[in-house]
């Protein structure tokens, strides 16, 4: 091992977190400042700005030169291919994300954590004069710095960026995240930004039924992040009818805004949080199905609104809509639905995991850690963050003789 150069890249990963939690922090205070003032407009002249702001979302990346910009599950698979990034990139995210948050949403910040933060790594590769092919270690750097700065998800950010772009957790790369996920949390902490919490009291007594009905709740959290990410799919292909992206984001703001109206509630936009009521017992049944509905519907119409966030409520909500079919604690149900939803969607078990214990702490590890891996056995293979292919078993020893014998055969 180069002492030298573990030394260096930890150095590195230092100063990325310092600087990308920074930048982080105060993204997170100006998301939050945007939205308190968008909820002072009222609802109609709410829904006014979302459809007004559409065209300006959407042109923003042109405007700003930003033609090859990588969105959130491009950071990912930029991370795990080692590509480029442009700092306009980090400007241009800047903008559409708090213009999104001012149309509708406060639960995009997930995704600005480093869409902002990798093309400012990578700018700071460039000018250490890091080979490029190591630069992918600052972007995972900055994914980690960027989650635990913004999320204030220290633990859940050093995983899932040594994890989420692979089929399995990078060991070698941990030690680095953790060093920028440390720095930028401590950022985070010191400044009192916001973090992402939830009291859930896992000492309540439950008996073996329970323990199985939540797991089942965990299985069917996992299962729906999979159809999640096919309802996204099958949205993209209907928004994708309407070839220009102004008109596309100004219908899509319209229809979501007309929708709207009648329910008399923002709560279903991204900025909505519908946790409270199911910790509560007290959540409508169809609750996720319309944060679904409109997270898909408003993503694919231009909006830049983030998943992660989302998908924690959109799992909380559906477990608090099963515990009352399955009569078990609102509260626990609710924690089987968002890890189990963010294992299915991320498929990342030690991440999901990861993020229960920045969420509820260590009370509950076990129960998470059943939660995690059943949701993302549901889940599949394929995450949001990155496209994974199920791992490849590794051929025996007589296979290998086979394919030799074939090959030798084939020559002659």
């Amino acid at each position: 091992m180069d002492r030298k150069k573990v030394l260096n890249s930890l150095i590195y990963a230092l100063v990325i977190g310092i600087i990308c939690g920074i930048v982080g922090t105060a993204f997170n205070f100006i998301i939050k400042y945007v939205s308190s003032f968008r909820a002072s407009l009222g609802f109609y002249p709410a829904l006014i700005v979302m459809v007004a702001l559409g065209p300006v979302i959407a042109g923003c990346y042109k405007w700003l030169g930003a033609h090859n910009f990588k969105a959130t599950d491009g950071v990912v698979q930029a991370a795990r291919d080692g590509q480029e990034f442009d700092i306009k990139d980090s400007l241009a995210a800047a903008a559409g994300l708090i213009l999104t948050c001012m149309a509708e949403s406060a639960g995009c910040k997930e995704g600005g954590s480093f869409q902002i933060g990798a093309p400012i790594a990578h700018w700071i590769g460039r000018k250490l004069a890091i080979p490029a092919p190591e630069r992918r270690q600052l972007t995972m750097c900055a994914i980690a710095a960027g989650f635990a700065s913004v999320l204030g998800t220290p633990i859940f950010a050093a995983v899932i960026a040594a994890e989420v772009a692979f089929n399995k957790l990078e060991v070698k790369y941990l030690p680095y995240t953790i060093v920028s996920a440390g720095s930028a949390f401590l950022i985070n902490y010191v400044t009192k930004a916001p973090k992402l919490r939830y009291a859930i009291d896992f000492g309540s007594e439950y008996g073996a039924l329970d323990i199985l009905k939540l797991i089942l709740i965990a299985a069917a959290a996992g299962a729906l992040g999979r159809l999640f990410l096919h309802i996204l799919g099958w949205m993209g292909k209907l928004m994708g009818l309407i070839k220009n992206p102004y008109i596309r984001i100004v219908v899509g703001g319209a229809v979501a805004a007309a929708l709207l109206i009648p329910l008399g509630t923002q709560v279903y936009l991204s900025a909505g949080n519908v946790i409270p009521a199911a910790l509560a017992g007290e959540g409508h049944w169809y609750d996720f199905i319309l944060k679904i509905f409109f997270l898909a519907f408003l993503s694919k119409s231009g909006y830049k609104t983030g998943l992660l966030p989302q998908n924690i409520t959109i799992g909380g909500a559906f477990g608090g809509t099963a515990a009352l079919l399955l009569g078990v604690d609102p509260a626990l149900a609710v924690a089987a639905g968002m890890v189990g939803m963010v294992g299915g969607v991320s498929c990342c078990p030690l991440a999901a995991l990861a993020l229960s214990v920045d969420m509820f702490g260590y009370k509950g590890l076990l129960l998470c850690a059943l939660f995690a891996g059943i949701g993302t056995l549901c889940g599949g293979f394929h995450g949001y963050y990155s496209t994974k292919k199920a791992p490849v078993p590794e051929k025996t020893q007589d296979e290998k003789l086979q394919e030799k014998i074939e090959e030798v055969f084939g020559k002659r």
